[in-house]
C-alpha cells in the first residue's frame, strides 16, 4: 500500500490494531553537585517555572549551548 493510501483513515483496519511498545531514545544521565544554597535556588526556580529540577537544569544547559555556540 502506498503512503498516500496509508494516510487515509478509510483504509485503516481498526479491528486489527497492533500495539507496539514505545522505543526510548538513548540517553546519558549526568550527576551534578550543588552547594545547598545553590540547590535551593535552582529548586525554587524550577518549581516556579512548573518544571522538575532535572528538566529545568537540562533546558537551561541546552539554552546556554544554543545561544553561545
Amino acid at each position: 500500500m502506498a503512503d498516500k493510501e496509508l494516510e487515509n483513515p478509510d483504509n485503516w483496519d481498526f479491528n486489527a490494531v497492533k500495539v507496539h511498545p514505545a522505543v526510548k531514545s538513548a540517553r546519558a544521565i549526568v550527576s551534578v553537585a550543588f552547594s545547598r544554597e545553590d540547590y535551593e535556588l535552582v529548586s525554587l526556580c524550577a518549581e516556579s517555572s512548573g518544571q522538575r529540577i532535572s528538566e529545568f537544569i537540562r533546558e537551561a544547559a541546552l539554552e546556554y549551548c544554543y545561544t553561545h555556540i
